[in-house]
């Protein structure tokens, strides 16, 4: 039988060093200088940039800034225009002068008086006159329905006329009424002077009319003349 003896583990492996760059700056080799320079312009690119930013923002702001300064231009926009106040009232003034009293002009006698048109005024035309009222009708042929009697003239002979035995005659003008009576007035009488005109005015009343003659025409408005002679009896 075959022994083995253990095998001791292998040493362990030693880090290899990095192998250097081109580009690592090693003081005091040729490649440092390019670097420098490569820091140097990229600084110079940044301090240019920083003031191209820099100018720009700054302006920017000092544009806004102004707007925001020019405050009556921003209340231009945006003031709402208001009425204007109402006008202050007039100052009390005093009364105007009085005009001048001016003479009135001396009237020329000499020049002719100018004449004077009278206003014309035209009348009215007068109002056509009424219809004349129809003539009444004449009565020639009255019906008598009531007439004085011989002992009415008796009564109503005048006094004075009886004794003086004096004798009359006297005509009456009538008009006949609705009630058929008749109203008279004296239209002539002889003797006058003796009452025998009264006497038959008296007489008269004791007479009335039919209201209708004899043709059928009504007697109411008819005239008449009533003769009346006053005799003595024997």
């Amino acid at each position: 039988m075959v022994t083995q003896s253990p095998t001791a583990p292998p040493p362990p492996a030693q880090p290899r060093p990095p192998s250097p760059r081109p580009d690592d700056h090693i003081p005091g080799t040729p490649g440092s200088g390019m670097v420098q320079l490569r820091l140097i312009s990229m600084g110079l690119a940044a301090l240019i940039c920083a003031g191209i930013v820099y100018v720009a923002v700054t302006g920017k702001f000092s544009a806004v800034s102004d707007i925001f300064k020019d405050v009556t231009a921003i209340k231009a926009e945006v003031e709402i225009e208001e009425p204007p106040p109402p006008p202050p009232p007039p100052p009390d003034q005093p009364p105007p002068p009085p005009p001048p009293m001016m003479s009135p002009p001396n009237p020329n006698t000499d020049a002719p008086p100018t004449p004077t048109p009278l206003p014309v005024t035209l009348d009215p035309p007068p109002p056509p006159a009424p219809p004349a009222p129809p003539a009444p009708s004449v009565i020639t042929n009255p019906r008598w329905l009531e007439r004085p009697s011989g002992r009415d003239f008796a009564d109503l002979y005048p006094r004075r006329a009886a004794q003086a035995e004096r004798e009359g005659r006297v005509v009456l003008d009538c008009v006949v009424a609705a009630n058929g009576r008749i109203s008279c007035t004296v239209a002539s009488e002889e003797p006058s002077g003796w009452g025998f005109g009264e006497a038959s005015i008296r007489a008269s009343r004791r007479f009335r009319i039919a209201p209708q003659l004899e043709d059928g025409r009504p007697s109411e408005g008819g005239r008449l003349r009533v003769p009346m002679r006053w005799q003595l009896g024997n």
